[in-house]
């Protein structure tokens, strides 16, 4: 059951990212958290209610606050590097980061010892995510190399917080339930309320259309549905090192629309990562 929560949650991921990423070309970053998260955070708080736990350790309530803080930095950071880089290259990187770093805080930190077929597994989830970028194709213009620089720097401050969100939410006690998703988003949205506010004039330049307001809006709940069942799969005791892979392989969503819808080019390499991210999958479940 966990590892069918983790790969839903990773469709779930990979949709929100390619409509917030494509809502930051055209609006504004300041509309697209504020429009994101709202929604958001009343998903999260719908799951809450309808799920029952409680937090009743200070320390959860410090490991909840921290997954809010790196939620705050996680999303602008990532919808700017979908903006302003290639998608197909950008999601793969972000995800990576994520697959390896709560990989080793698992089997280091939290003694989680995955089977070697698990370790296979993730082995080539891990290498699908790095190939189904397919080969990036260096411009000869330095703007656009600037860019794509950008891009991929932008991609990795995402990726390590995704990775540390994964690792807090981890740390919370099954028990308590969506109440540390709920303080999570409550904090991250107060902390985009600020930054926003701050930054109001270059933030709040170019206003959504209502279609752009009704992906970005979709693009928050469908946010908030995969962290929800991100947790459920911990809450089933699946292990971070397994969940965070499977999780982690959102980029092949991405990745599958932007070629479908933006028409992007389905390069070999990137038809290589898919089949290899389901082999990867068939050999997590069974470990």
């Amino acid at each position: 059951m966990g590892s069918v929560l983790a790969l839903l949650s990773s469709v779930c991921y990979g949709t929100a990212d390619f409509l917030g990423g494509y809502a930051t070309r055209r609006v504004s970053i300041g509309y697209v958290l504020l429009w994101n998260q709202i929604p958001g955070l009343l998903i999260t708080g719908l799951f809450t209610l309808l799920t029952p736990g409680a937090m009743t350790n200070p320390t959860d309530w410090l490991w909840s606050v921290g997954a809010g803080l790196c939620i705050s930095i996680q999303l602008p950071a990532l919808y700017l590097a979908l903006g302003v880089g290639p998608m197909a290259v950008v999601a793969p990187v972000t995800a990576l980061i994520g697959i390896v770093a709560p990989m080793i805080f698992g089997v280091l930190v939290g003694h989680e010892s995955p089977s070697p077929t698990a370790y296979a597994g993730c082995l080539l989830g891990a290498l699908a995510v790095a190939i189904v970028s397919g080969a990036e194709h260096v411009s000869a213009d330095r703007d656009d190399n600037r860019q794509a620089g950008r891009g991929l720097l932008l991609a990795t401050v995402a990726g390590t917080c995704i990775a540390m969100t994964y690792i807090c939410l981890k740390q919370v006690s099954v028990h308590a339930g969506f109440v540390p998703l709920f303080t999570a988003r409550s904090v991250a949205l107060g902390l985009v309320v600020v930054a926003t506010l701050a930054g109001q004039r270059t933030m709040f330049a170019a206003r959504p259309n209502p279609g752009a307001a009704a992906l970005i809006a979709l693009s928050g709940c469908l946010d908030a549905s995969g962290t929800a069942l991100f947790r459920s799969a911990l809450i089933h005791r699946g292990p971070l090192s397994i969940v965070a892979t499977l999780v982690s392989l959102y980029p092949l969503t991405t990745v599958l629309l932007a070629t479908t819808l933006l028409r992007e080019r389905l390069t070999w390499q990137r038809m290589v990562g898919v089949l290899l991210a389901l082999s990867g999958i068939a050999l997590m479940v069974r470990g």
